[in-house]
């Protein structure tokens, strides 16, 4: 008997040597072009390929992954190849002529779905209940002899995204989670891709000056200079854009923890400066070419790429500030646990969104593909307590950028606003708040609305809850998301597609239906038997007044308001005419009117000049009732007793009556410096500020006379004069 030997499941043992496995060599776009024999050698080259992907699926498992790890690479270089070069999903028109060949288009797909299989067969742990592997070994071998990368992933993603969407999203899922070490691959892809954009915009020189990393001269960045790019280098460019950021947006949508690690770096920042700065130059380059005749169709095809990276860049910018919010949106409930979180995502958005208000190309672009208002008005239902104030700013900002004012905010239908009201912010076009039913434009668009957060439902579905909750598209996912439908729609399939309606029907006047700004209205003789004729007008228009003038002279409405103003008593007969020359002097005086028949009496009355004494004094009177008004409570009180009451209204005061009153007055005012009070029993003499000679002490009224003297001698010094002189003269003591 033979020696028996226990070889590993993974060992070289297994290894088929000299194993060597083709590479996928593309086709061009133009087939007829090609020298005699080409496509013999490709069909043959193709033959061979599929050959060896037969190889590998048909290999057992511990051959299968002997091959795969100890083979030197050569058939994971083959399958990564082909993967790299075969032909994404926006390039199929162009090969082979358009699929015009059936031939080498079926041996494209078979080759396609073979490369997928085996991508199927590395992700699956357990093939069979004897045939499996640990995690940790699976993700050794993965990661540490590249037999998968995050290359190859974005690669499947471009390749199969669209058609086998489910099993690529568990396939990238299961790698991400069995391998978590390709996270921090994808955190240095992302700056790579970052980096790859920023080259772009060098070679446009449409890169902001903040962006560079070192420092450049300023004939190095001429910002001015358009760079002159030909028609295979522009084509080049957009492709390469194209294809990153297609890829980008579709691995995103596959393995969703990516939009958070995106947007952990910052990634929408590049975003935008890409699309406000680089597309429009790219627009502009690819409009010249729309000038010649010979480049026509080439830019139309550029055209139509150039607005698919548009797309892409929106979506991923998308993808990056609102993909956690929408995760926790489609949850069924929403605990208390998860509150603190949702608000953190909620504030993020709006602050996020905020930094770009001022890229105004960009807003417009993602305000026209996903409403912010919108977007606002569900954060509101989520999140009661959503800052009003700041989606305020926003929506106005957002508005700013199309220069049109925006419609009004709706008032509140349920009580006075509260800090607790969902926040609505004003919305372009409010068609939905009326109860009519809605065109069918409109109602396309509202179903879009809802499908754009519940893509699972129906059309049909959605229909039959927006007539439910008329036509409120945001009443309708709050409803479903809180699984609050009522009875009548629950019986219905979710999944129920849309009806088609019949076209409208003639009237029944055997009329089309017409739509025109002035149906309905009182000249509307289509649905009025009778109109007024005594309002239409036939004919040129002729005006009452040649000009200004006369219109100005035509006083008729003043005629025909006096019968009216007659009849209220506001004018009187046509005999009481104006009098030029009646005196109303004392019309306004209550003057008391004697019996009739009794004669006018009037009392005799001394004129005032004689009762008054003679004087010299020129207006004494006026000046002494001024100064009388000034002096203290005490002469008033003193006047009164002394001479039992002045009268005010003398024509000349008695001048000894005016000295005597000054005279008071200096003396209280002496009294009141000298004793420091108001009342009459302080000190009389003068003040002293001399003293006894120096050394020997000073009392303390000296002091304070000295102290006195300091604070007022600013006021009272030669200061004055001026006043004073007036006074006198005022007083008739001097000539003017």
């Amino acid at each position: 008997m033979g020696k028996t030997y226990n070889i590993p499941a993974l060992d070289k043992h297994w290894v088929e040597e000299g194993k060597e496995f083709t590479f996928y060599n593309p086709l061009p776009s133009d087939v007829n072009a090609l020298e005699a024999g080409a496509k013999e050698a490709w069909i043959e080259r193709m033959g061979y390929l599929i050959a060896d992907f037969k190889w590998l699926l048909h290999l057992e498992h511990h051959r299968f992954w002997s091959q795969l790890a100890y083979d030197g690479g050569r058939a994971v270089a083959g399958l990564e190849h082909f993967l790299q070069e075969a032909h994404p999903i926006y390039a199929l028109d162009s090969f082979a002529g358009g699929r015009a060949d059936a031939q080498l288009m079926s041996l494209y797909q078979q080759a396609m779905h073979l490369a997928f299989l085996i991508m199927c067969r590395i992700v699956c742990q357990h093939e069979s209940e004897t045939e499996w592997m640990k995690r940790d070994t699976l993700a050794h071998l993965w990661y540490n002899e590249y037999i998968i990368t995050l290359p190859m992933l974005l690669d499947l993603c471009l390749l199969y995204g669209d058609a086998n969407t489910k099993q690529l999203t568990s396939m990238v899922h299961t790698v991400f989670d069995i391998q978590p070490l390709y996270k921090d691959d994808l955190k240095n892809a992302v700056c790579f891709i970052g980096e790859r954009l920023s080259l772009v915009q060098d070679k446009l020189k449409t890169r902001k000056v903040a962006e560079h990393h070192h420092p450049t001269r300023l004939f190095e960045r001429d910002l001015n200079a358009k760079p002159d790019l030909s028609v295979a280098d522009l084509t080049d460019l957009i492709l390469f854009v194209l294809d990153t950021v297609l890829n980008l947006a579709t691995f995103m949508y596959i393995y969703q923890p990516a939009c958070s690690i995106l947007h952990s770096l910052r990634f929408e920042t590049k975003i935008v400066s890409f699309y406000e700065h680089t597309i429009p130059s790219l627009n502009e380059h690819v409009t010249q070419l729309s000038k010649k005749d010979d480049t026509v169709d080439v830019y139309f095809d550029l055209k139509y790429k150039l607005d698919v990276i548009r797309v892409q860049l929106i979506k991923v910018f998308r993808y990056c500030l609102f993909s956690p919010v929408n995760s926790m949106i489609e949850m069924s409930n929403i605990s208390l646990k998860n509150a603190d979180t949702i608000k953190g995502y909620i504030e993020d958005f709006i602050s996020s969104l905020s930094e770009f208000l001022a890229d105004k190309l960009f807003i417009q672009d993602y305000h026209k593909a996903h409403p912010v208002d919108q977007d606002l008005e569900i954060l509101s239902q989520v999140y009661p307590e959503l800052d009003s104030v700041k989606c305020d700013f926003l929506m106005e900002s957002v508005w700013s950028c199309y220069d049109v004012k925006p419609l009004p905010k709706p008032p509140a239908q349920n009580g006075p606003s509260t800090s607790q009201q969902a926040y609505l912010g004003p919305s372009k076009s409010s068609k939905t708040d009326t109860l009519s039913r809605p065109n069918e434009v409109e109602m396309v668009s509202l179903v879009t609305q809802v499908k754009d957060l519940l893509p699972h439902l129906g059309d049909g579905f959605i229909q039959k809850c927006l007539e439910h909750y008329k036509y409120d598209s945001a009443t309708v996912i709050n409803a479903v998301l809180e699984s609050n439908l009522p009875h009548s729609l629950n019986q219905l399939d979710p999944s129920m597609p849309a009806q088609v309606e019949p076209p409208p029907t003639e009237t029944a006047s055997n009329l089309p239906l017409r739509v025109n700004v002035f149906d309905n209205d009182e000249f509307d003789i289509m649905t009025r038997d009778s109109i007024d004729t005594s309002r239409v007008h036939k004919g040129k228009w002729k005006m009452k007044y040649k000009n200004l003038t006369e219109m100005l002279d035509d006083k008729s409405h003043v005629n025909e308001l006096k019968d009216r103003f007659t009849q209220l008593g506001l004018v009187e007969g046509g005999e009481d005419v104006y009098d030029d020359e009646y005196d109303d002097t004392y019309d306004g005086l209550d003057v008391s009117v004697g019996e009739a028949g009794e004669p006018e009496r009037r009392q005799f009355v001394t004129p005032r000049v004689l009762e008054s004494r003679s004087g010299p004094g020129r207006g004494g009177g006026r000046r002494g009732a001024e100064e009388d008004n000034e002096s203290g409570g005490d002469d008033e009180g003193d006047d009164e007793e002394e001479g039992g009451g002045r009268n005010r209204d003398n024509f000349v005061e008695n001048p000894e009556v005016v000295r005597a009153r000054l005279e008071r007055q200096r003396q209280n005012k002496y009294r009141n410096r000298v004793g420091g009070g108001g009342g009459g029993g302080g000190q009389t003499g003068s003040r002293d500020v001399t003293g006894k000679p120096k050394g020997q002490g000073q009392e303390k009224r000296v002091l304070e006379n000295r102290d006195r003297k300091n604070t007022g001698k600013a006021h009272v010094g030669n200061h004055n004069r001026r006043n004073m002189a007036q006074r006198k003269r005022n007083q008739g003591m001097m000539p003017s």
